[in-house]
């Protein structure tokens, strides 16, 4: 969910995506399709994000507004779908219809949809006003001190986002608020599908990362991603931003 993974795709693919979704019985996708298929040819803007990191900020976000039912359209199942999905990353786009925010998740390939879902009120799906999912932006400095601090303990995953940090044009990184537990589950599975594969992604202290999410004793912590070449890090802190906790890094490219 890192801003640097802004992307767009064709208008006729997220309008095929959103029907495909829409045949699955996914009432969120028809309310976007309704509003894609009035639009022209074009494009539609879209960002890049892991499929586990969104199960794991979903599925906080579903906790979160379980009270307000009537506020979300198959938020649950939403999250329930990105923690099951088999690939790495995804690609998300929002739209505007009858009063909600759609937001549609496809393939990285664009081949399928995967899951969708809206929020009632023009709320951007990934702001909360009740304990956002997400929660404003860190410094690149302060980010850069977290991964010294990974990096100090031993976590060479750490060190891809210090470099990719040094790299990056903003002075900001997005800053995420998630559930330890749906983050580590979301995870484990990537590492249990990595295990069974020929030719697995690289990766770096991804067991390690799962090990310490699943024994951290708080239900929330905060995250950020960052690029770097090929790899995505993912650096999880406290909750309170006292301290670094976890970092991950996996590669687009096959140990094949």
């Amino acid at each position: 969910m890192d801003e640097m993974n802004q992307t767009t795709i064709p208008l006729r693919a997220a309008q095929q995506a959103c029907a495909q979704l829409a045949r699955q019985g996914w009432e969120a996708a028809r309310l976007a399709l309704e509003e894609l298929e009035r639009r022209g040819a074009g494009s539609v803007r879209a960002s890049r994000a892991g499929a586990a990191t969104m199960a794991g900020v979903y599925a906080l976000r579903s906790e979160l507004m379980s009270a307000s039912p009537g506020r979300t359209v198959e938020l649950a199942r939403f999250a329930d779908a990105l923690a099951r999905y088999g690939e790495d990353t995804v690609r998300f786009f929002s739209v505007e219809r009858a009063g909600w925010t759609v937001l549609c998740v496809v393939s990285d390939d664009l081949a399928r949809g995967v899951a969708a879902t809206a929020v009632r009120g023009g709320e951007r799906p990934g702001r909360s006003d009740a304990g956002a999912a997400a929660e404003g932006e860190l410094t690149a400095t302060a980010a850069g001190g977290f991964c010294e601090e990974l990096l100090a303990d031993g976590w060479s995953s750490a060190e891809l986002g210090v470099q990719g940090l040094a790299e990056r044009p903003s002075a900001t990184v997005p800053l995420w608020l998630g559930s330890a537990a749906a983050l580590a589950d979301g995870y484990r599975a990537r590492a249990e599908e990595y295990a069974r594969m020929s030719s697995p992604r690289r990766t770096r202290d991804l067991e390690r990362f799962v090990a310490a999410l699943a024994e951290h004793g708080e239900d929330f912590v905060r995250f950020f991603s960052v690029e770097r070449g090929d790899w995505t890090v993912l650096c999880v802190v406290a909750g309170d931003l006292s301290r670094a906790l976890a970092a991950n890094a996996i590669s687009r490219a096959s140990t094949g």
